[in-house]
């Protein structure tokens, strides 16, 4: 069968490749690449591991670039009949750039926020997959062949609603954004004087993490994985990214973070094009949520908003989220395109 170069540099995106890399497996490919706990688990043979390659903002990910560097050059001597790449835009368009080989992407960049001159590279692509269909419109209309597969988080269904007010705390898959936001949980946790539950990423120090935690003497039980911790509460304090769409769709309401260097937002100010951070905002079109953004993403500002969403009905909001998200078989069909592409060459 054929050798397919897979390419996932984060917590979240390595949760879309691994189903993929499994029928993959099952059907007789080869996987290599970079990925993380999850996709090797399902069958990649990986030249690299996401945790070395994880970066947030446009400054802080400066610290990663040697390994980076070094990621790269492994990819590019990998042998590929294709190649998918999930997320990672840093790595994701050089290899699209330099391939000679067919290359599919799921998860492309979010250029429909900032950095929009971004969706001319992916006319380079043989086939896009977008997690929502505005995002699909949004790169069609830029000359990329994009399709809307469905977000696989919306196709669990949602764990049973818990009365105890135990809160979730995901500060994010990457070291320099837990390191950022986690502080900030623990404040407003210990304002609140409730209980929490925090997950650690596969991508992470897991050392750390806990000393942070022993550290605050709060009451917070340490789990392996998000829709663990989502499962045993009732709201959840959420770093902006996946994580918000995550608890949105187990139907837990969410504060939403984003705390960045002075540097990286002054960056971002620049070029974002949106007026929210968390994706279920982007999906409905409206902040329905809350955010704590930047200078106002402090223990206080965040210990408030959560005691919002504990006194409001949030259902009829998330369920919205839910309906806009949810189309089954998203990882079905990536694995056909992929077959597609290689049927062709």
């Amino acid at each position: 069968m054929s050798r397919i170069l897979a390419v996932a540099g984060e917590a979240s995106a390595d949760a879309l490749l691994a189903p993929i890399v499994r029928r993959l497996v099952a059907q007789g490919h080869t996987v290599r690449g970079l990925g993380g706990d999850l996709s090797i688990a399902a069958g990649l043979t990986a030249v690299a591991h996401a945790r070395d390659v994880a970066g947030h903002g446009l400054v802080e990910a400066a610290r990663v670039i040697p390994a980076t560097v070094r990621t790269l050059h492994r990819l590019r001597a990998e042998p590929a009949d294709a190649a998918l790449i999930v997320d990672c835009p840093e790595i994701g368009r050089r290899l699209l750039r330099d391939a000679a080989y067919p290359v599919a992407w799921v998860a492309p960049p979010q250029a429909w926020a900032w950095r929009p001159w971004r969706a001319r590279a992916l006319q380079r692509a043989a086939w896009v997959g977008c997690l929502f269909a505005f995002a699909r419109d949004w790169y069609r209309a830029r000359g990329v062949d994009a399709h809307w597969i469905g977000h696989p988080l919306a196709d669990a269904p949602p764990p049973p609603i818990v009365d105890a007010p135990v809160v979730a705390l995901l500060p994010g898959s990457r070291q320099s954004a837990v390191e950022a936001l986690l502080p900030i949980m623990l404040g407003a946790l210990a304002r609140l004087g409730l209980p929490g539950v925090l997950p650690i990423a596969s991508t992470v120090d897991r050392g750390r993490v806990a000393r942070l935690v022993a550290a605050s003497g709060l009451r917070v039980r340490l789990v392996d994985d998000a829709d663990a911790a989502l499962a045993q509460a009732r709201i959840s304090l959420v770093g902006a990214g996946t994580a918000t769409l995550q608890s949105a769709l187990a139907l837990r309401p969410c504060v939403i973070l984003a705390r960045m260097r002075p540097a990286t937002a002054a960056i971002a100010r620049r070029l974002v094009r949106v007026d929210a951070v968390g994706l279920p905002n982007l999906i409905l079109g409206r902040r329905a949520l809350p955010e704590c953004v930047q200078e106002g993403c402090t223990a206080e500002a965040v210990a408030n908003a959560a005691v919002a969403l504990l006194d409001q009905d949030w259902r009829a909001t998330l369920e919205a989220v839910r309906a806009q998200t949810r189309r089954p078989d998203g990882a079905d069909r990536v694995t056909a395109a992929l077959n597609r592409l290689l049927s062709r060459g």
